[in-house]
């Protein structure tokens, strides 16, 4: 029985080999370069050098043996998502590499102490500097509105109340519930001063 059971794996083999290596080959050649075809659908232009410098890193200027090698032993340990060079998530480290054109930040400073919070709002002035990224930034901290808005949309309960130039919305709101908001905001603010000078 145990030599029965040897002789079929030893069979099954290169039955394996030879599948995962014809798979690996058809996605190489017909699916094409996956770094050069994410920056191609990027939809903003990357020079040959940065694509150069990604293929290295994910390993894909290595021997096509090579390749493979580092592949299979990817998928009979079931990290196919990972890259076999830099063993990160592939999905998210492309995502990082690709240039933002549209940031959407979700309350990016909630929860955060005041420390923090410059932190993340001068990481993403920076970004947007330094790679024209266009930002949605949502958020009920008046202070984040006002370091970083161009514009304001004002919502109640998923409603636009009003919207308008970052001065025109803070300076002369025109809307209730916009001045309610910023009374608020103020009054917390006076509270506080009142306090510390007790």
């Amino acid at each position: 029985m145990g030599k029965y059971v040897i002789k079929r794996l030893l069979q099954l083999i290169p039955v394996v080999l030879g599948i995962t290596f014809l798979s690996f080959a058809m996605m190489r050649l017909a699916g094409g370069d996956a770094v050069t075809y994410m920056y191609e659908n990027a939809g903003t232009a990357v020079s040959q050098e940065v694509i150069n410098e990604a293929r290295a890193e994910y390993g894909l200027d290595q021997p096509f043996l090579v390749q493979y090698g580092k592949w299979l032993k990817g998928m009979l340990t079931g990290n196919l998502g990972e890259s076999y060079v830099s063993h990160q998530d592939v999905a998210a480290s492309f995502a990082a590499k690709l240039p933002a054109t549209l940031l959407l930040a979700d309350e990016p400073t909630s929860a955060l102490d005041v420390t923090l919070q410059k932190q993340v709002v001068e990481k993403l002035l920076e970004l947007r500097k330094e790679e024209g990224t266009a930002m949605a930034v949502v958020t009920h901290n008046i202070g984040v509105v006002r370091a970083m808005a161009d514009q304001v949309l004002v919502l109640k309960e998923g409603c636009m109340v009003e919207y308008g130039r970052l001065e025109e919305v803070l300076e002369h709101p025109k809307e209730a519930y916009t001045r309610q908001l910023l009374s608020s905001t103020l009054t917390l603010r006076r509270a506080k001063e009142e306090g510390e000078g007790r």
